[in-house]
């Protein structure tokens, strides 16, 4: 839907710990499901961070 400016913000649900200040989590279905791009929903800050070093790396 395109609501997402930010790589955090497109992968992880609303409300994501991993989320930063100012940031809304926009994975969700359209039944209320969280683990809309795989098992994003309960990755850690760190796991989060090494997720977006990684996809940045290959950009």
């Amino acid at each position: 839907h395109g609501q997402a400016f930010s790589l955090r913000e497109a992968l992880l649900p609303p409300g994501h710990a991993a989320l930063r200040e100012g940031e809304n989590g926009f994975a969700v279905d359209r039944r209320g499901g969280f683990n809309v791009h795989g098992e994003t929903r309960d990755l850690t800050e760190a796991q989060v961070e090494a997720l977006e070093l990684y996809i940045q790396s290959i950009e």
